[in-house]
């Protein structure tokens, strides 16, 4: 029942009965359910679940370590499941399964803002996220410290102009394919878009610095250095793909291991 889950904001995160049978009901004390947590249900052997059609978001070993099939769900919304499709019976492990909605567009609601600073986003998932350029009536200056960060709910991201500031770890561990970076920003923080998919980035004339490991673990292939920028930090772009990097007449200063294990030739 109902009375059986820990329940907070659409998201079961633990289930303290002990039916191995279970339902997962749709409602929760008038409230839709749309994501299930990691190990939400790993006090119990499952032997069989059934999840609602108002879930979206499935994390890897939602329902505990040992293996079990469940079907994914069928929502009231337009998209795709990334990791199989609805109706398809897939099994419980390391893998996570998040609904990605058609045309989904983010509500004020969805920010988390403190003085102008983006502090989280607990929006619906969506391939691309158009992260607006105010919220209720305040302008978004920076993004904040792990603001984003482990966020696999969208693929490609658009920070707004006006943005100056990209705090460490935004948008680190976000599975990211693409990001579109304003004019406007002149700090990118460490680790800022660490561990992600991205092929391609450009950096902005004004910022000076490239943090340590802000385009760490990417797919990047080239890179162009803006003329502003003076120092390239610790390991900023190891683990890449990086071919070609075009570097500025102002340069002064390459950390250790800033372009490590890339495929340049020299």
């Amino acid at each position: 029942s109902e009375f059986d889950l820990e329940f907070y904001n659409g998201e079961i995160t633990h289930y303290y009965g002990n039916e191995t049978n279970i339902i997962i009901p749709d409602f929760v004390f008038g409230e839709p359910v749309t994501k299930i947590s990691t190990y939400a249900f790993d006090n119990v052997a499952l032997t069989n679940v059934i999840i609602p059609n108002t879930v979206l978001e499935i994390e890897s070993y939602a329902f505990g370590y040992e293996p079990i099939e469940f079907i994914l769900p069928y929502p009231f919304q337009n998209g795709i499941w990334n990791n199989g499709y609805a109706g398809e019976t897939v099994t419980n492990g390391d893998l996570s399964y998040i609904f990605y909605l058609d045309n989904y567009t983010p509500q004020e609601a969805d920010f988390t803002m403190e003085n102008g600073s983006i502090l989280e986003y607990h929006g619906l998932a969506t391939i691309e996220l158009n992260i607006p350029s105010s919220i209720n009536g305040v302008n978004t200056t920076s993004i904040g410290i792990e603001a984003f960060s482990d966020s696999h709910k969208f693929q490609s991201v658009i920070i707004p102009e006006g943005v100056t500031s990209i705090g460490d770890a935004s948008f680190a561990n976000c599975n990211l394919t693409s990001v579109i970076i304003p004019s406007t920003v002149t700090y990118i923080g460490r680790n800022a878009f660490h561990e992600n998919l991205l092929t391609t980035i450009t950096l902005p004339e004004g910022i000076e610095r490239v943090s340590s490991r802000s385009f760490s673990n990417n797919r990047i292939e080239t890179i162009t250095i803006p003329n502003s920028v003076n120092i390239i930090g610790y390991e900023a772009f190891k683990n890449n793909l990086i071919n070609s990097v075009t570097f500025n007449a102002t340069l002064t200063e390459i950390e250790k291991e800033a372009f490590f294990n890339n495929q340049l030739l020299n």
